[in-house]
């Protein structure tokens, strides 16, 4: 799908309205499900455990998008420029971090990070396109699985990379995946607006962002962000 003339606003609306939809609708059944099963004493404690996991991963989704098109929208119309200060990229990740517990969650998320590693960042933005990636990771890979946040220092820039042991993304989908209007043909990988809102972010930076294998598996989502003077 792409925009053309009069007819972007509508698609963007109607894009926007689909990504929404899919992680309410998601949590809505689980719930549905629960009310339904309620007295039901064949419905085990795992069984509410599932539901009860998919109902807060698909609500994290739902919040994240949600916070993603506020700030943007702030940004692209002039109501908010860049605000950037100087912040420790352990802090910033560990705060991410701390949001998915692995109790809630059942996957472990596993943070390498220096403590010397600066940057100079919109905090609220930077952190939202973080916030993104990892609650991506959360949602695709598979219950017990490990999720590695792993930042470091590559010449003049600093790379954070959200590892986790998913499908992946296919090859031939990993430039198209942070367009606007794009989906993966299978329909399962990524929210492709809230991807397109992190490259917008990251590029406000001076940065770029990309996606590879990753040796777990799974997907490797790496922002490079230039380290801060």
């Amino acid at each position: 799908m792409a925009d053309h003339g009069g007819d972007s606003g509508t698609s963007m609306i109607s894009l926007i309205a689909h990504e929404l939809s899919q992680p309410l609708a998601a949590a809505r059944g689980s719930v549905l499900t629960l009310a339904a099963r309620s007295d039901d004493p064949g419905f085990e404690i795992g069984d509410r455990t599932l539901l009860l996991d998919i109902v807060m991963r698909n609500l994290d989704q739902l919040q994240s998008l949600i916070t993603s098109l506020r700030v943007f929208s702030e940004v692209e119309n002039g109501e908010r420029a860049l605000e950037t200060q100087s912040v420790a990229v352990s802090r910033l990740l560990q705060e991410i971090v701390d949001d998915y517990d692995e109790e809630r969650t059942h996957r472990h998320l596993e943070l390498i990070c220096p403590e010397s590693l600066v940057v100079d960042v919109d905090v609220t933005l930077f952190r939202q396109v973080l916030s993104n990636l990892v609650s991506n990771a959360v949602k695709f890979g598979p219950p017990g699985s490990t999720i590695q946040v792993i930042a470091r220092a590559e010449r003049r820039d600093t790379i954070i990379s959200v590892h986790d042991a998913g499908p992946g993304v296919p090859r031939a989908q990993r430039d198209r995946i942070f367009d606007k209007a794009v989906r993966l043909d299978a329909g399962k990988r990524g929210f492709g607006l809230g991807l397109y809102i992190a490259r917008a972010v990251v590029r406000a930076h001076g940065g770029r962002i990309s996606v590879d294998k990753s040796p777990r598996g799974g997907a490797a989502f790496s922002v490079a962000i230039p380290r801060a003077a």
